[in-house]
């Protein structure tokens, strides 16, 4: 009797996963936190030859849509806002700095999902970013992450998943404010994702 009620427990898991695959469309929202990281020459412009720089955490919000297009394998598409606390000391001859500060990252990513073990995914794909401020214009980002997420019977999908990100920042725009074109700001930790699956 036992063996017969646990049959039935993975039959009903097994269709219930299957009823969530069917679904095509994922309209979702993600919360992004974690430390990041800067490289280059300075975000401070002009100023980059005396300017310290580091970077410490960052925050953000997504939105995401994905199109589920064969069995195991999702299109994503979406905008995700990032901003990154950066500590900039920009040192004067008299002594004053130039004050922490925060740089914003608008992203539109381009993402490959997969996955496996019904509950499990790897992701990732290249994203163009957007950062007017503190002299850069666009560039461009790479992004790998893997997670795990749950789908309930209403359609419902929790997500929670590590990424890493790599924003190149100066591939388009010029090199007026002493930039040289190799910045870069890494950024490493997680989304937890709240969305929605549904359609045939």
């Amino acid at each position: 009797m036992k063996r017969i009620w646990i049959v039935i427990a993975i039959f009903c898991t097994l269709v219930n996963v299957h009823s969530q695959n069917e679904k095509k469309h994922y309209f979702g929202v993600n919360y992004l936190f974690g430390s990041c990281e800067y490289k280059g020459v300075g975000l401070g412009g002009l100023y980059s030859s005396s300017t310290e720089l580091n970077g410490t955490s960052y925050f953000g919000l997504g939105l995401d849509y994905r199109y589920r297009y064969s069995e195991n394998t999702e299109l994503c598409y979406g905008i995700t806002a990032t901003i990154n606390k950066i500590s900039s000391k920009i040192r004067w001859s008299s002594g004053p700095s130039y004050p922490d500060g925060n740089f914003a990252i608008f992203s539109l990513p381009v993402h490959l999902k997969y996955h496996f073990l019904n509950h499990f995914f790897l992701g990732g794909g290249p994203c163009l970013n957007i950062h007017p401020s503190r002299g850069y214009k666009s560039g461009l980002g790479f992004e790998i992450n893997a997670g795990a997420e749950y789908a309930f019977k209403s359609g419902l999908i929790l997500s929670v998943s590590p990424h890493v990100k790599r924003n190149f920042l100066c591939i388009f725009g010029d090199m007026d404010y002493g930039h040289d074109g190799k910045e870069t700001l890494s950024q490493i930790g997680i989304s937890i994702g709240l969305g929605y699956k549904f359609g045939k």
